[in-house]
């Protein structure tokens, strides 16, 4: 049985305490930035006697739930790295919906060590801080107060207070704080059964209070005590409360009645009507409230239909015969049997489908075992959600779905390639495309670089779709044209020019051209700086007729008369060289060394062969023969044997046959030098005196 209780508001020195009367803000500075994470905040030393009103994370920083703590220091708190855990929380509160000011009753004195730590959710969930400079100044009642940064290295929303510390400078995380300058003292009677009370005056913890019974007892100490009473009767309760910023009495009447009142009932739902049934004890009259605002019942069973299904609170006040009053309250779910929920009509999809129940109904279990208000389905099926609301109502409903497979698309990876013509092919023979150039066939030749995409329906109206990035990097020109057919001569071969490309030629050459004189199958192979490489091959060939020239006389003296030159193969072709006119060679005219006869015949595709031959033209000067005073040889022509004088002083001493194949080198250590030929075949050779910078060459004629 709960009596009633008297209240009485105390004036204390220039304190007056009234519990949430006004809310006056703590100014704190501006936001000047935020921090994500770990919570902050600040701490101050109280200058007055307060009550903390209210509190509240603004919302400069974030709007989603808010998390605040607040607590009371043994002494101020360590620098960082260094922590606390003395101290004593006085409100915790965590992700709590409720953004608006928080209603408080927190007692402060002069000399308490406060500390405020708060956070808001952001859009993604996470906690921040919204920032500001300090220390900062500020004041309560007209007191200054400084405000220092506080922190921990934790969560707010998910860890308690805990390893507390500050720093002498850094920003603090803004939580404004109301207060009141007043404070209400109530005392609070609550049955416990028999004559037993609880008792509460809402003082705070670092408050003394002394009770007195009224029944003779001793005097009670104990903070939020409970008491037997010896018999049932009135009594005058009262407590005396003695703190920083409070001193004063407070007393309310506790009736005992030998009967006492204790309100309970049963009810049955037959929705919409619920039938209650009073199974309270000692009571003399009835109060119902049925929680769905209408007037209130006085009888003792009554029955009630609700306009609605819902969660509604009922409660039963009863009065016994010594005006005692006791209240039981219940939350009633008000609920059809089943909830006119549905899914829909049933459903036929391409590759998944989302199944969705409209409504907000606080749990969801489909058969998949999902608890969301809506799953994404891949597989055919009989699917089946139950739901309940806030007030505990329950529906369900099934779907049947049917899930068609998506056509597989798959062109591949994305490819990259040197030029050339890339096939893709979207294959699933017999359905629909479409590609991103508008071709609608299966397949298609890409010869331009960019994504191509196809989108593939099948027979059942499903599509699917593919994409790939294809790359064609350009190839250098590697052209060397259409093969040649041509006249034995000197000709080029090349290909563009392409910057940065290096070259390779068949013939070793790493140039763009190459000047070739002879027929034959000729490649290049051209590489570029993106990797890219090109070749081409031209077959070359060269015309000309079979010509064979071998003069006779190949020796003669420079004073014999003109001979006539040994006819070429085939005849019809003419002679040229030093000393010839026609097909007379006068050695005269040539002079005397080797002089080279060409004969040349022009077939009747107007190409040219040429053969040549040497004729070694003599001086026949006889034994001992001098020439320009630097060389003696004798004798001269000889069998073999060679007597060299040097009239001058030489390097080097060199003889070569007709051919010009090298058969004695030596460099002269005297002036008296023997040439053995003698091993040779008969002809004419060459000696050559090399003397400084001046080469002269002498013919030996070796005879047999």
């Amino acid at each position: 049985m709960k009596k009633s209780i008297l209240s009485l508001l105390i004036l204390i020195g220039s304190c007056m305490f009234v519990l949430a009367q006004n809310t006056i803000q703590m100014p704190l500075p501006a936001q000047n930035t935020t921090l994500t994470g770990s919570v902050r905040g600040y701490w101050f030393t109280s200058p007055t006697c307060f009550t903390i009103t209210g509190a509240q994370v603004p919302f400069d920083a974030a709007t989603g739930d808010q998390s605040i703590a607040i607590v009371k220091l043994d002494s101020a708190p360590p620098l960082f790295s260094t922590v606390t855990n003395n101290f004593t929380l006085l409100y915790l509160t965590q992700s709590n919906p409720d953004t608006g000011i928080q209603v408080l009753n927190i007692e402060v004195a002069p000399g308490d060590i406060i500390g405020v730590l708060g956070v808001r959710k952001d859009a993604s969930g996470g906690d921040v801080n919204s920032y500001a400079t300090s220390p900062a100044t500020s004041d309560i009642n007209g007191f200054p107060v400084t405000i220092q940064r506080l922190g921990m290295q934790f969560s707010l929303s998910t860890t308690s207070p805990q390893d507390l510390w500050t720093e002498a400078a850094g920003s603090i995380s803004r939580v404004f704080l109301y207060y009141d300058t007043t404070y209400t003292i109530n005392v609070y009677a609550t049955w416990q059964g028999g004559t037993s009370y609880s008792f509460t005056n809402g003082a705070s913890s670092g408050a003394t209070s002394v009770w007195d019974y009224g029944d003779g007892s001793p005097l009670d100490t104990a903070y939020n005590p409970t008491h037997t009473f010896p018999s049932p009767g009135n009594y005058n309760v009262c407590s005396y409360i003695t703190g920083a910023c409070v001193s004063d009495t407070v007393c309310t009447t506790v009736i005992i009645c030998p009967a006492p009142a204790l309100a309970a009932y049963n009810y049955t739902i037959n929705y919409p009507t619920v039938d209650f049934s009073d199974n309270s004890q000692n009571a003399a009259s009835y109060s119902w409230d049925f929680g769905d605002g209408s007037p209130l019942d006085n009888s003792q069973n009554p029955s009630h239909t609700y306009s609605t299904f819902g969660l509604y609170t009922v409660c039963l006040t009863i009065t016994d015969t010594c005006g005692g009053v006791n209240t039981k309250c219940q939350n009633i779910s008000v609920c059809p049997a089943v909830l006119p929920i549905s899914l829909g009509s049933d459903v036929t999809a391409c590759g998944s489908t989302v199944l969705n129940l409209p409504g907000s109904y606080t749990t969801y279990t489909w058969s998949t075992a999902a608890t969301t208000s809506q799953i994404t389905v891949t597989t055919t099926g009989t699917y089946n959600v139950v739901v309940t609301d806030a007030a505990g109502c329950s529906g369900t409903d099934t779907v049947n779905v049917t899930i068609n497979p998506l056509p597989v698309v798959n062109l591949g990876n994305d490819l990259t390639q040197c030029g050339g013509i890339v096939l893709l092919d979207a294959q699933n023979v017999g359905n629909n495309f479409l590609w991103s150039n508008s071709a609608t066939a299966q397949t298609i030749n890409v010869t331009n670089s960019g994504t191509y995409t196809v989108t593939v329906t099948d027979g059942l109206g499903c599509t699917n779709t593919d994409a790939i990035a294809i790359t064609l990097l350009p190839v250098p020109p590697a052209a060397l044209g259409n093969d040649v057919d041509i006249c034995q001569a000197s000709i080029s071969l090349s290909v563009v020019l392409t910057l940065g490309a290096t070259y390779l030629w068949s013939t070793g050459s790493t140039l763009a051209s190459i000047l070739i004189s002879s027929g034959g199958s000729y490649w290049v192979q051209v590489s570029a700086t993106n990797g890219c490489t090109n070749s081409d091959t031209v077959n070359v060939t060269m015309n000309a007729p079979a010509v064979t020239y071998l003069e006779t006389q190949s020796l003669v003296c420079v004073t014999a008369s003109p001979i006539t030159l040994t006819p070429g193969i085939p005849a019809g072709g003419t002679y040229s060289g030093p000393g010839v006119s026609g097909n007379t060679f006068d050695p005269a005219v040539a002079g005397i060394g080797n002089k080279s006869v060409v004969y040349a015949y022009t077939d009747t595709a107007g190409c040219v062969g040429r053969d040549t031959s040497v004729i070694a033209v003599d001086p026949c000067s006889g034994i001992g023969e001098v020439d320009n005073g630097k060389i003696g040889i004798y004798p001269n022509p000889g069998s073999g044997l060679f007597q060299i004088t040097l009239l001058e002083e030489a390097e080097l001493i060199t003889v070569n046959d007709i051919l010009g194949k090298e058969i004695v080198r030596l460099i002269p250590t005297s002036g008296q030098i023997l040439i053995d030929l003698s091993r040779e075949e008969a002809g004419t050779y060459f000696l050559q005196l090399q003397q400084a910078e001046t080469r002269t060459t002498f013919p030996l004629v070796v005879v047999r």
